[in-house]
């Protein structure tokens, strides 16, 4: 179980933008969650605080906010495409600071981007940068991450359950134990607690043997126990591309109704759980061999080590689901955020929340804070929704949107004006 703070950090990453055809607004905040460079704040004196209130934002955001994002309106290719993305970490921050670094520039090197495929494109993309964390490179960068978000040990938070390893008994070279499937037991817990049929799940094929790398190269690498959820929204013109892994979440308001352009990958839902246990994996507690609590991320390679089969197929994958659509009069925005929102607001609520606000005149920046907030747990009574990191993203489209209210006397005086 993850560790919280007495207080909740409220200090926000927020930002805002626009160009012709878009406008975004972000926010990000750790809330709840512990972050033990706190204890600094007694060392300043009141006179430094202006100055040392910039490193502190720097350091709280950079070790403890596990999640990372994408806002760039123009990827800087020849026919303007933009992206926005979430990328939610858990058991660390950097595979999503490696992702959030390195997904431009792979989608821009993909000849599926030139030749506008970006559902393949962006599919691709995520295989890649899955494999080269495995890559001597890879390692080496995530090493360097490391030390720049001072994360040099892997914490276990609730997205990722394990047993920690008393420091002493890792220099002896002691590992933690290897979570290995038996039939028996994969039938029971599947029983309890997936969508299965009980009588589907006698019988499937189960691999009893996963891949045990000794070496400590396997031991240290930082993608093991630790990987991100993403979403992604690529924009070139009017196509709009959505690709998913994971339990983060992609929501459009069309004309003020709520419509999910994502699927939630949950180990209890069918299709996930027999691509589990197929790879020789089980279902227990609503978790992937009883930790991880989604089925498809980035990262995570001890829960992708069964060498007989190929990485789609792994207990954990890094497959995206793509929704691709044309944009259509009065479809308004998109709503991408991690399940630090979502765990709090349904996917209508989320909308009447940003649609109030928007046509009451209030920028897309501050309206992201302000969400952060509203999902905040007021404390940890019972360990409620809001105790998660949070992260969101509002793109507005300017040309489709019809919304009342200031925003929509703009917009027409803008069109007016021939900009």
């Amino acid at each position: 179980m993850g560790q919280y703070l007495s207080q909740p950090v409220t200090t926000k990453e927020s930002g805002k933008g626009e160009n012709e055809s878009l406008k975004y607004g972000m926010a990000a905040m750790q809330g709840w969650r512990v972050c033990m460079v706190r204890v600094l704040l007694c060392l300043f004196f009141v006179f430094l605080f202006c100055v040392l209130y910039r490193i502190l934002t720097h350091v709280i955001h950079g070790r403890m906010q596990e999640d990372s994002h994408i806002v760039s309106l123009d990827m800087g290719d020849s026919k303007k495409t933009s992206i926005f993305a979430v990328f939610d970490g858990h058991g660390g921050k950097l595979v999503a600071m490696y992702v959030a670094k390195h997904l431009e520039n792979v989608l821009r090197a993909s000849e599926h981007f030139q030749s506008d495929d970006l559902g393949l494109a962006i599919a691709e993309s995520f295989y890649k940068i899955d494999a080269d964390l495995e890559s001597p490179e890879g390692i080496a960068e995530l090493q360097k991450l490391a030390g720049v978000s001072g994360r040099g040990s892997i914490s276990l938070f609730p997205d990722v359950e394990g047993i920690e390893i008393p420091e002493e008994e890792k220099k002896a070279g002691k590992k933690p134990p290897r979570q290995e499937s038996t039939k028996e037991f994969i039938e029971s817990a599947l029983a309890r607690n997936s969508v299965i049929p009980t009588d589907q799940i006698t019988g499937m094929p189960v691999e009893e043997t996963v891949r045990d790398d000794d070496s400590d190269d396997y031991a240290e690498h930082k993608a093991t126990g630790m990987g991100c959820t993403a979403v992604a929204a690529l924009i070139r013109g009017r196509d709009i591309t959505i690709a998913n892994t994971g339990d983060s979440r992609c929501v459009i308001s069309r004309r003020g109704i709520a419509e999910p352009l994502t699927l939630d990958h949950k180990p209890v839902l069918l299709e996930e759980a027999e691509r589990i246990m197929n790879a020789g994996g089980f279902v227990r507690d609503n978790r992937v061999n009883g930790a991880l609590n989604v089925s498809r991320t980035i990262g995570d390679l001890d829960f992708k080590r069964n060498d007989n089969l190929p990485h789609t197929h792994q207990m954990v994958v890094a497959t995206p689901d793509i929704t691709t659509f044309e944009l259509q009069k009065g479809d308004e925005f998109l709503i991408l955020a991690c399940d630090g929102i979502w765990d709090v607001l349904s996917n209508q609520e989320a909308v009447d929340f940003v649609r109030k606000r928007i046509k009451q005149g209030q920028d897309l920046g501050s309206i992201c804070e302000d969400m952060c907030d509203h999902c905040l747990a007021p404390d940890l009574k019972g360990l409620c929704r809001g105790a998660d990191n949070m992260s969101v993203i509002i793109l507005l489209f300017r040309e489709t949107a019809e919304l009342s209210g200031p925003w929509l006397a703009f917009k027409r005086a803008f069109l007016r004006l021939g900009c």
